[in-house]
Parts: C-alpha cells; structure tokens; sequence
C-alpha cells in the first residue's frame, strides 16, 4: 500500500493555520442560507456548514470524527453557535440526503460512480507507461478526477484500483520485451546477473548501475560502443541532453544516448543507461 504523505491525496493539516482557516473555512452568507434551506435545528446547520466547507477544501465529504477541532470551532464561531454546541450525528439516511445535496451545491458527481471509475483507470493505464511508482500513479488519478469536478473516493480505493491497473499494465510492457529477446540474447542478459570470479561481490549489472564520474568525450562514445556490442538495448534514442558533468558554457552542445536495457532474468527488472558525450 503506498504511504497517503507520498501523494497529493487532500487530507487535513493537523493544526491548521489561522490564515487557511479564515481562507477556507469562513462560509459565505450564502452558504449559511444554504444550509438553513436543507435543515432548521442550529444542530444541523452546523454539520451541514461543516461538511459543505471541507468538502470545498478536499473534494470529498469526510467523516465528522476526521474533522480537526481547529476547524470545528472556527465554523461554530463564523456560525455564532454557543461554544457547547457540537456537530450533529445524523442518521446514515438523513447523511446520505444531505451528501446528495452537498454535491449538487459544490456540482460534485459522485466518485463512486462507473463514469469516475472509468475516468481514472483510463488516466493510471496511460500514465503507467511511463510510470512506476504507485503514489505517482494515483496523484494522477487524483488529478483527472479533480479536474473533471468528480468526488474522490476513499485512498484505500484509490490505492487498491493503482496497484491492480500498474500490475495489468507492467505485465503486458514486460511481456511485449521478453517476446522480443532470442535465446542468445536471453544468455547474455543472465550473464549480467551472475559473478565471473570467486569472490566477486558485484555483478556487470550492478556495475552498469553505478554513478558516472567526470571523463574525456572518447571515453563516453567507447563506453556507448562497449554497451552496444555486448548489451542488448531494447531502445536507442540519440537526443539534446544537459550534461550535469560538463562545464556549464557546453551543456547545450552536449547529446546522449539513452539505453533501455531489459534483464530477462525475473519481471521488472530494467535500468535506463545515459552516456553523454560532446558533438
């Protein structure tokens, strides 16, 4: 399950500050004539406040128990409620009436819709092409939905529907690569994987992976012959690229090859090799 701090999932700050609670959690005098239209006791114009402000700011109803006391006392106090007096807990039919309406003020679809389900399988297959890690992925589920006025589901939901989807999609990508490997290539690509001499602790693999260090443009372009000749690269993509270790006036003049070289020994297991080299 990926951690809910790692993405942009809205969630509550916990102790919110005085300038976000006067910027988005002060109702409007039409809001409050809002919530005086759906229910009469001052009880219940209070959940329903509470509710309408923090869906604005999460794009989701949340639970009245999730509800920092910071902004609880704050609305109470826009809403010059008796300082005793706290949200009420309404039956589960009475909250599911004023969630519908909530979503009709906000023009909020319902996230549990089929079309919201849709929407974001439709963006996290796009986006895990290119992809991998699962909070990346449901930031843009996240996104879609947003920008499409649906309500968020649960994280648990969203976390639940990536890790299906990434899974479907990294199988079908490593699938596509192992059909395209010969068995000659299959046996070079284990000798990566495997130690030459006794003793040895790295693999050629790892030594692919390790950080490149400052050296001559003919190094670069006989390290990129050395990758071809005994490496199989899935792609090869000649490109403008700013070397990080060359002297800043001939950064722009500086192009890379950039290696996809897929191991065949066991799924997922890829590294992305960029030699630069000056011309």
């Amino acid at each position: 399950m990926a951690s809910i701090d790692r993405t942009a999932y809205p969630r509550f700050e916990p102790i919110p500050h005085a300038r976000e609670l006067t910027e988005y959690f002060t109702p409007t005098a039409e809001e409050i004539a809002f919530g005086h239209t759906l229910v009469r006791r001052n009880a219940s114009v209070f959940t329903v406040i509470l509710l309408l402000k923090c869906a604005q700011y999460l794009g989701y109803v949340p639970a009245l128990t999730e509800i920092p006391s910071a902004i609880i006392n704050h609305v109470r106090t826009c809403l010059r409620l008796p300082a005793h007096l706290v949200p009420l807990s309404e039956p589960p039919r009475t909250l599911r009436r004023h969630y519908r309406a909530l979503r009709a003020y906000l023009g909020l679809h319902p996230g549990h819709s089929h079309a919201a389900r849709r929407l974001a399988i439709a963006a996290v297959v796009d986006a895990a092409q290119v992809l991998a890690q699962p909070a990346d992925l449901i930031n843009v589920a996240v996104e879609h939905l947003r920008r499409h006025a649906y309500e968020l589901p649960s994280f648990p939901t969203l976390d639940r529907m990536v890790q299906r989807v990434r899974t479907v999609v990294h199988n079908r990508l490593f699938a596509q690569v192992m059909g395209q490997l010969t068995p000659a290539a299959m046996a070079r690509l284990e000798r990566l994987l495997t130690t030459t001499k006794i003793g040895e602790r790295q693999t050629a693999f790892q030594h692919l992976k390790d950080a490149p260090t400052h050296f001559p443009p003919e190094i670069g372009r006989s390290f990129s012959r050395y990758l071809l000749e005994n490496t199989l690269v899935v792609a090869v993509e000649e490109q403008p690229h700013s070397c990080l270790h060359a002297p800043r006036a001939g950064r722009d003049t500086c192009k890379a090859w950039r290696m996809r070289v897929c191991c065949a020994s066991g799924p997922g297991r890829r590294v992305i090799v960029c030699v630069a080299s000056s011309g």
